[in-house]
C-alpha cells in the first residue's frame, strides 16, 4: 500500500511533466510558446504517428489486437510502392517534422529499411517501435547506418526484468531475444528508449525493470496504463493504486541515474478511487498548482495525424473510428485528407463551458482529459474521459 508521501511525490512528478528531451520536443515547445492566439492551428501536420504493418511475430497478452486475431491480418496493408509514395508525400509535400513508425511488429515490414532511408532523406526525426526480438547483428548495424544518433530512436517494448514474468506476458522464450535485441542496438550506438506497460503480472516488477534498463544503458524509460479492449483481458488489468509505490521508487532512483523517467498517466488516475481522492484533496490543498485551463479544451494544436497500416487517416490513434476518419490513402490525395479535417468531428473546437466536466471540482487539473476517449465510450467529444473513474462514479 502507497503512503501519502508517495502519492506527494508521484503527483509532483505529474504536474512537473517531464518529457524526454528530444530536438523535436524542445522545437515544437519553443514554436509553440511564441504563439498566443488561442485559436492558432498549424496548416501541416507536424508529428505523425504510422502503423505501417499489422502483422507481428508475438502474440502478447495486453495487445490491443489480441481479443480479434484478424487484426493482425496484412492482407489488406499498404503495399512497397504505396508506402514509400506515401512517405515521400509527408516529407516532400507537407514537410513532416517527426514520424513515429508502429505496428504490428516493424521489423517484420521486409522494405522498413527501405522506407526508413526515404524519411531519412528529408532528414525526419525519427522513433522507431518493436518488441525487439527480431533484432540481430545486421539489422542492428542497418538501423545504426540510417538513423540520425543525435535525432532518431528505438523504442523497444519491455514489460518486465525476468524471463518468468515477461514470458507471462509477451510468450515463451522471448525474453532474452527482447534483451539481446536491445543490447546489439547500443552496442552499435543507436539510442533505445523502453515503454513498459503496467500490468497485475508486472506492477511491482517495475523498479527491477527500471535498473535493468539503466544497466543496459536504455535512454528513456517510461510506464503507460493499461487500457482493456477485450473482457479477455481485465485480468491484467492494474489500478493506479497497485502501481505508484513502484513509480515513487523509480522517481527516486531517476534522480541518481542516466535513464530519463517519463509518467505516461492522466490526471483522473489520480483521483480514481476514494483513498486516492482523499490524498488529493489533502495535496491541492496544500500545494500550489498553476491554472493553465483556457477556454478551449485543446490537446494539441491540430498539427498530428494517425496513418493505419491499410492507409486510413486519423487525427490521432484516439479518434481511430467511423466518425474519426478523415480518408483513406492512395484513394484520397494528402491533401484532400488534411482539408477534411475541418468538417470532422474531432477538429471542432471543445469549450470549456460546454464540457460536462465544468463543475467538477478536479476540472482545472484534468481538463477534460481525452475528446476521442470521451466519445468512444460517450459519443459526445464534450463528455468526460472514457477512463475517468471519478467521472462515472458522479
Amino acid at each position: 500500500m502507497y503512503t501519502q508521501k508517495e502519492y506527494n511525490k508521484v503527483l509532483d512528478y505529474y504536474f512537473e511533466n517531464k518529457k524526454f528531451p528530444t530536438p523535436n520536443r524542445k522545437f515544437f515547445e519553443s514554436v509553440s510558446d511564441s504563439i498566443t492566439q488561442n485559436d492558432f492551428l498549424f496548416s501541416t501536420p507536424w508529428t505523425v504517428s504510422w502503423q505501417v504493418i499489422s502483422q507481428c511475430n508475438l502474440r502478447c497478452k495486453h495487445c490491443f489486437f489480441e481479443g480479434n486475431q484478424e487484426l493482425y491480418n496484412s492482407q489488406f496493408d499498404l503495399d512497397t510502392d504505396t508506402l514509400l509514395f506515401l512517405a515521400k508525400e509527408l516529407t516532400d509535400k507537407f514537410s513532416v517534422v517527426s514520424l513515429s513508425i508502429t505496428g504490428g511488429e516493424t521489423m517484420l515490414r521486409k522494405d522498413i529499411f527501405e522506407l526508413l532511408k526515404t524519411l531519412k532523406q528529408n532528414n525526419v526525426a525519427i522513433s522507431l517501435q518493436t518488441n525487439g526480438t527480431l533484432i540481430d547483428k545486421n539489422k542492428a548495424k542497418l538501423l545504426s547506418d540510417i538513423l540520425c544518433p543525435d535525432t532518431d530512436y528505438v523504442q523497444v517494448s519491455l514489460d518486465a526484468s525476468k524471463p518468468e514474468i515477461y514470458n507471462k506476458i509477451r510468450g515463451e522464450n522471448t525474453f532474452y531475444k527482447a534483451i539481446n535485441g536491445i543490447n546489439l542496438l547500443i552496442e552499435q550506438g543507436v539510442k533505445v528508449n523502453v515503454n513498459a506497460t503496467a500490468l497485475s503480472l508486472n506492477a511491482l516488477d517495475l523498479p527491477d525493470l527500471y535498473r535493468l534498463c539503466n544497466n543496459l544503458g536504455v535512454k528513456k524509460f517510461s510506464v503507460s496504463g493499461f487500457v482493456p479492449c477485450f473482457e479477455e483481458q481485465q485480468y491484467l488489468v492494474c489500478d493506479f493504486s497497485s502501481v505508484l509505490s513502484s513509480i515513487a521508487e523509480i522517481i527516486d532512483m531517476s534522480t541518481i541515474s542516466k535513464t530519463f523517467f517519463e509518467m505516461n498517466y492522466r490526471f483522473y488516475n489520480f483521483v480514481s478511487d476514494n483513498n486516492l481522492r482523499k490524498y488529493a484533496d489533502e495535496y491541492l490543498q496544500t500545494h500550489l498548482v498553476q491554472d493553465s485551463l483556457h477556454n478551449d479544451l485543446l490537446c494539441h494544436r491540430h498539427n498530428t495525424l494517425y496513418i493505419n497500416a491499410k492507409g486510413e487517416v486519423y487525427l490521432c490513434f484516439s479518434c481511430e473510428n467511423k466518425q474519426g476518419l478523415l480518408g483513406v490513402f492512395p484513394k484520397d490525395s494528402l491533401e484532400q485528407i488534411w482539408e477534411n479535417r475541418r468538417q470532422n468531428i474531432f477538429f471542432s473546437p471543445r469549450k470549456s463551458k460546454d464540457s460536462a466536466c465544468r463543475n467538477c471540482k478536479y476540472f482545472l487539473f484534468c481538463k477534460a482529459g481525452c475528446m476521442g476517449s470521451a466519445y468512444s465510450v460517450y459519443g459526445n467529444v464534450n463528455a468526460p474521459d472514457g477512463l475517468c473513474l471519478y467521472a462515472k462514479k458522479h
